[in-house]
């Protein structure tokens, strides 16, 4: 899997957090989109970054006002998803979509 969700995300003050994960680039390919959304009942935050980049790590810096919608997060179960738009060292441009359960707290 070319990217995924750190397995438990930190609450922040605001009740927002800041998604991240690992990232697993072939040699030669960028990072020119990735979004981020992750969910419970009641609430959510979004957010995205261009590129290019690369690297082993991913990082969101939402802002709580603006990217958090709803009710505030709660520890626990909740479910991450991410789209990645990259381009291999040919220059295709692929994009890669996931789906998975995390905990926050």
């Amino acid at each position: 899997m070319p990217a995924s969700f750190d397995d438990v995300l930190t609450i922040d003050g605001d009740g927002c957090l800041s998604p991240a994960g690992p990232l697993v680039l072939d040699p030669g390919e960028t990072v020119l989109r990735f979004d981020a959304w992750v969910f419970q009942t009641g609430g959510a935050c979004m957010a995205f970054v261009l590129g290019p980049f690369g690297g082993t790590r991913w990082t969101t810096n939402p802002d709580p006002h603006d990217d958090h919608f709803g009710d505030r997060f709660q520890p626990g179960p909740a479910t991450a998803m991410g789209l990645m738009v990259s381009k291999k060292a040919t220059g295709q441009t692929v994009t890669f979509q996931w789906t998975r359960g995390i905990l926050l707290k």
